[in-house]
């Protein structure tokens, strides 16, 4: 990273500082096919973060970003968006108190799963195919099958993740697809004219 991009994540770096914002999670989702309408992608996170958090009866906290495909101009995908999630943890108190829908998803991908959870014992690995199920399983129409396309890690380097995913921008300022302010939280119109001097409205929504 070099002095222009500790420059462009620092309005995200104390937004995440200031809310206490501890993101376990980096999940990177692309489409089965060119997509390309920006709203369609701001749609289907707003469907994803309702989806994740109903699931979990938890308002777990998410940041949202879009990207578009630009290394391989013959791909088919050249042009069209894919997006970047970075998600809180799942709260330990979801593991101890798991509701009848929560144990039927953990039954279903292995029945050792719903006794470790039974012990407060589920490990790091069953969580994350946990959540790869439910992502998957309530998110098809917009997420491509079987592992490719999709992606999750575990955040170890975040000032490299928000980095990474603020790297298309005009003047290292964020383009305004970059960030979605529709649907990450605490993230808003007026907090993006501040701290990246855009005067342009982005639409946004009650979170």
């Amino acid at each position: 990273m070099n002095e222009f991009d500790y420059r462009r994540i620092k309005p995200l770096q104390e937004h995440i500082k200031v809310q206490g914002l501890e993101f376990k999670y980096f999940i990177t989702l692309d489409y089965f096919k060119r997509t390309e309408d920006l709203t369609t992608v701001l749609l289907d996170n707003r469907h994803l973060k309702k989806t994740i958090r109903s699931f979990f009866k938890s308002d777990i906290r998410m940041l949202f970003f879009t990207e578009k495909h630009l290394k391989d101009p013959t791909s088919k995908f050249y042009g069209s968006y894919h997006r970047h999630i970075l998600m809180e943890d799942i709260p330990a108190e979801v593991w101890k108190n798991p509701t009848k829908r929560m144990e039927r998803f953990m039954l279903e991908l292995s029945p050792e799963m719903w006794f470790a959870c039974k012990w407060n014992n589920v490990s790091e690995k069953d969580k994350m195919d946990l959540l790869k199920k439910v992502v998957k399983g309530f998110n098809h129409q917009s997420i491509p099958n079987g592992r490719k396309g999709t992606r999750y890690d575990k955040v170890f380097n975040l000032d490299g993740l928000l980095s990474y995913c603020t790297k298309q921008n005009r003047n290292n300022i964020p383009n305004e697809y970059v960030i979605d302010l529709m649907n990450s939280d605490g993230l808003d119109n007026e907090w993006y004219r501040k701290n990246y001097g855009r005067h342009q409205t982005v639409l946004t929504w009650a979170h």
